[in-house]
C-alpha cells in the first residue's frame, strides 16, 4: 500500500516556508524555484497501481472468507441426523442432490481461482510500482510474474489437449465443459454450416434461455411438491446402481426400480447403460455366439431386465426414437442376439423379446410374435402397460396384450390397490380417453379414483369398438366390485341401470342384421 493518495503535507509545507524566507530576506535565501500550487490529485500510473493492489487484496480476503464458509459446508454435509436408517440414507441423498443442483463443486473450485487471480494482480502492481523507483528490481519481479503465468498457462493448455493430463485446474475444467456445450447445442459449428457470427449470436441468444432455466430449477428446489422419499429414492437407487460394481448390490438395487418414482428429468443414461450391461452379464456365449443364461445368475437377469425396460419404456413414452436415453447403435448387435436366446424359462425368454421389441422397434414397430406376459410379471407390467397405451406409435400393438393382461390381473385374490389402480387407467386408455403424463408416472395411485373415472367413461361408450372393449372388461370388474368401497362407486355411477339396459339392447339385436344392430346401438347410445 503508498500514501500518495493523498497530497503530501510536507510539500506544501516546504513551498510556503520557503515563500515567507524569500519574502523576509531575498538576498539571503536563494532564489526559490517551486511555487505554491494546489493539489490535482494522484498520478494516473499511481491509481492504477493502488487499484490493482485493493483488488489483489479483496480477492484473498473473499478466498480465505470462502475456505472457511467451505469447512462449515462439508462438516454440515457430514454431520448425519437422527432417525432411521431409511430416514438418514434419504436426507443425506437430499444433501447429495443440493450439492449437484447448487453447483457445490464449482463454487469450492473458484476460491483457488481467486487466489491465482489476487497474485497476478499482485505481481503487476509490485512490477509497475518497482519500476519507478528501480528498473532492475522491477525487471526481476517481472521475469518471475510471467514465469509464473506461463507456467499456469501451460498446464492449463496441457489439461485441455488431453483429458488424463494431472495437471487439472479449474480454468481448464470449466473451459472443457464450455467448448463441450457449444458443440453440443450448435454442431452446426463443428461441421461449417452457418458462418461464424450467427453462430456468435446463436450461442448469445442462448445465454439468458440457459439463466432463466436454471432460476426456473432453483425456484423448484426451493418450493417442492413431493416429499422427500420421492425425491431422493430415485437418485439414491441410481447412484447405487452407477457407482457400484458389485452384481449383487446392483441386482438389489434394481429390484427396487419399479417401486419408486422417476422424475423425468432425471438423468439416467448411465443408469440404463449399466443396467443393461449387468443384464448381459447374465448370459455366455456357446456355438455361433447364440447365448444362454448362467442358472445362478437367473435372479439377476430378472431384476436387471425387469429394471431396464422399466425405465427405457417409461423415459420413451414421452420422446421420439432420436432422443433415446439408450445408446441403441452402440448396443444394437447385443440386443439382436436377445432374440435366439437358448433357454426354455419363460420369463427370461419374455424379458429378452420385450427388450429386442421396444429398443429396437424406433417409431414403425413391428411384430414378430406377442408372447403373453408371464403370470409373475403382470403386477409389474401393469406400470408399463399405461406408457405403451399412452404413446400412439405403440398402442395399437399393445391393446390386446393389456386386455390380456386386465383379465388374468382382476381375479380373486385381488392384487394390491396399486396395480388396480394402474389396470382401470390402462381401461380407460382402452377406451381412447387420454391420460395426464403425470398421473401415469404416478407409483402410488388411487383405486377408487381410478375406478370412478373408468366407470364413467364405459357408461358413456361412443362406439361399438368401444362397446366390444367394455363387454371384455365387464367380466374382471364384476370380480372387483364386489367389494364394499368398489361397490358403492358403481352405485354412485348407477352401473346396474346401464348394465340393465344394455341387456335389452343385447336382445332387441338378437336375429337382426348388421345395419338394423347398428341403428338398435346408435338409439340406445343418444337415449
Amino acid at each position: 500500500m503508498q500514501s500518495n493518495l493523498n497530497p503530501d503535507p510536507f510539500r506544501t509545507t516546504n513551498a510556503l516556508l520557503g515563500m515567507l524566507l524569500q519574502t523576509a530576506n531575498s538576498s539571503f535565501v536563494p532564489q526559490f524555484d517551486q511555487p505554491y500550487a494546489p493539489w490535482q490529485g494522484p498520478d494516473t500510473l499511481i491509481i492504477w497501481i493502488q487499484s490493482l493492489i485493493y483488488a489483489s487484496l479483496c480477492a484473498s480476503l473473499l478466498a480465505a472468507l470462502g475456505a472457511v464458509l467451505g469447512k462449515q459446508w462439508l462438516s454440515n454435509f457430514k454431520r448425519s441426523g437422527r432417525g432411521t436408517i431409511d430416514d438418514r440414507g434419504r436426507h443425506r441423498q437430499m444433501k447429495l442432490d443440493g450439492l449437484r443442483t447448487w453447483h457445490f463443486d464449482s463454487v469450492l473450485g473458484f476460491l483457488p481461482s481467486l487466489l491465482q487471480i489476487s497474485l497476478l494482480l499482485f505481481g503487476i502492481a509490485l512490477s509497475a510500482s518497482m519500476w519507478t523507483v528501480s528498473p532492475t528490481i522491477a525487471i526481476i519481479i517481472i521475469t518471475s510474474t510471467t514465469l509464473g503465468f506461463t507456467f499456469y498457462l501451460t498446464i492449463v493448455l496441457a489439461s485441455l489437449m488431453a483429458a488424463d493430463c494431472p495437471f487439472q485446474t479449474p480454468g481448464s475444467i470449466n473451459l472443457r465443459a464450455l467448448g463441450r456445450s457449444v458443440l453440443r447445442y450448435y454442431p452446426s459449428l463443428q461441421k461449417h454450416r452457418r458462418n461464424f457470427s450467427k453462430a456468435c449470436l446463436s450461442f448469445m441468444l442462448y445465454i439468458p434461455f440457459k439463466i432463466v432455466d436454471t432460476l426456473n430449477t432453483i425456484s423448484q428446489r426451493l418450493t417442492p411438491s413431493v416429499s422427500i422419499a420421492q425425491q431422493t429414492d430415485a437418485p439414491c437407487i441410481r447412484w447405487i446402481i452407477e457407482s457400484s460394481s458389485d452384481p449383487d448390490i446392483i441386482t438389489t438395487a434394481a429390484s427396487f426400480v419399479p417401486e419408486v418414482e422417476w422424475p423425468p428429468e432425471l438423468e439416467i443414461s448411465t443408469l440404463l447403460l449399466q443396467l443393461f450391461d449387468t443384464f448381459l452379464s447374465c448370459f455366455e456365449s456357446i456355438h455361433h455366439e447364440q447365448l444362454m443364461l448362467v442358472p445362478p445368475r437367473r435372479e439377476r437377469a430378472i431384476a436387471c431386465g425387469k429394471a431396464f425396460l422399466h425405465l427405457y419404456m417409461e423415459r420413451m413414452s414421452f420422446l421420439n426414437s432420436e432422443n433415446s436415453p439408450f445408446p441403441v447403435a452402440f448396443c444394437e448387435k447385443d440386443i439382436r442376439k436377445l432374440i435366439w436366446v437358448h433357454h426354455s424359462d419363460h420369463e427370461i425368454s419374455f424379458i429378452c423379446y420385450l427388450v429386442f421389441e421396444v429398443v429396437l422397434e424406433g417409431d414403425s414397430p413391428t411384430r414378430l410374435y406377442q408372447p403373453n406376459i408371464p403370470d409373475t410379471f403382470l403386477c409389474w407390467m401393469s406400470h408399463p402397460l399405461l406408457h405403451r397405451l399412452n404413446d400412439s406409435r405403440y398402442s395399437s400393438f399393445w391393446r390386446d396384450r393389456a386386455l390380456d393382461a386386465i383379465t388374468r390381473i382382476l381375479v380373486n385374490p385381488l392384487p394390491p390397490k396399486n396395480v388396480l389402480a394402474n389396470c382401470f387407467m390402462a381401461g380407460r386408455m382402452l377406451l381412447d380417453q387420454s391420460t395426464g403424463r403425470d398421473a401415469i408416472l404416478k407409483v402410488t395411485k388411487s383405486s377408487t379414483a381410478a375406478l370412478d373415472i373408468l366407470l364413467e367413461h364405459i357408461t358413456k361408450q361412443e362406439s361399438r369398438e368401444q362397446s366390444t372393449i367394455v363387454l371384455r372388461l365387464l367380466e374382471p370388474l364384476g370380480v372387483v366390485l364386489e367389494l364394499e368401497e368398489y361397490r358403492q362407486i358403481a352405485k354412485h355411477r348407477r352401473v346396474a341401470e346401464w348394465g340393465f339396459e344394455v341387456c335389452k339392447t343385447f336382445v332387441r339385436t338378437a336375429g337382426q342384421n348388421q345395419d338394423a344392430q347398428d341403428a338398435i346401438w346408435n338409439d340406445t347410445r343418444t337415449d
